[in-house]
């Protein structure tokens, strides 16, 4: 976002036990002093906000999380939009707005359906362990970490046409 003619990036984040977040990455040295949010209003409420001018897209980061018993914790953003893949686990800066939607079509006979009238079938699944491929092997025969698990763009396609053929009317 660009505040006062000035670019960078917005984080917010809910941690209501939390004594200080802070957003740590690449940028910083992974130093928590450095870029330690605000928390807004007063109480338990435990919203931390933060705007860090200049970081670019591509920079990976996370929320040091400091508890009430003063131990820092690493955590992913709950919200973030892109994240680094298996086996790192950090959250990506990324530009949402980007992405082209190609849902028109959908979307318009979604607004023509009375959904709440129809029946509806829910599909609850965890994708690391719905389905996966045979694991990539190194030089010795060994399994290579994370190698068996399909890319969310991969597994997404597998998946749709699986709910559709099964007659769920949704997933989660």
């Amino acid at each position: 976002m660009t505040i006062d003619g000035v670019e960078g990036v917005y984080f917010s984040v809910w941690a209501p036990c939390a004594m200080r977040v802070s957003v740590v990455g690449n940028f910083n040295l992974w130093d928590g002093r450095r870029h330690q949010m605000r928390r807004l209003g007063e109480g338990e409420a435990g919203i931390f906000e933060l705007f860090i001018p200049g970081l670019a897209e591509g920079e990976i980061y996370k929320y040091e999380i400091k508890t009430r018993e003063g131990l820092p914790v690493l955590k992913a953003d709950p919200y973030g939009n892109y994240a680094e893949m298996r086996p790192n686990n950090a959250s990506v800066v990324w530009d949402i707005h980007k992405y082209q939607w190609n849902d028109k079509d959908w979307l318009e006979q979604r607004a023509r359906t009375e959904s709440l009238d129809k029946p509806c079938n829910i599909y609850e699944v965890h994708l690391g362990s719905w389905m996966r491929r045979e694991a990539v092997k190194n030089e010795s025969g060994e399994p290579i970490d994370g190698s068996e698990f399909y890319n969310y763009r991969e597994i997404a396609v597998k998946l749709a046409e699986y709910v559709k053929n099964m007659g769920y009317t949704m997933w989660s």
